[in-house]
């Protein structure tokens, strides 16, 4: 409910986004569609697979980033690396792009 009221207070349009509250695994394999921006949010202190970024950015458009929100603390065993981190307290959200 957050994320879609502070969507709309920056002044974009509901048509604009879509918001899916799932688990990314599952939503990663199924989905076709590309997406512009991608925001995860997994549960906080969960160790990613190295290959979960490739296996994101396969859903995301050619000038697409991804945003994945996780605890500061935790090692990133990702092969490949953000290109921009930013850390609030006990989190850290990573970008990443193609």
């Amino acid at each position: 409910k957050t994320l879609k009221e502070n969507l709309k207070r920056i002044g974009i349009e509901e048509e604009k986004f879509k918001i899916f509250y799932e688990d990314v695994f599952s939503f990663i394999e199924r989905i076709d569609e590309k997406f512009d921006v991608i925001f995860i949010g997994p549960p906080f202190k969960l160790e990613l697979p190295e290959d979960f970024i490739d296996k994101v950015l396969r859903i995301a458009s050619n000038k697409g980033i991804i945003i994945l929100q996780k605890y500061s603390r935790t090692k990133s065993r990702m092969k490949k690396q953000p290109y921009r981190s930013k850390t609030f307290g006990a989190t850290t959200l990573d970008y990443y792009k193609k």
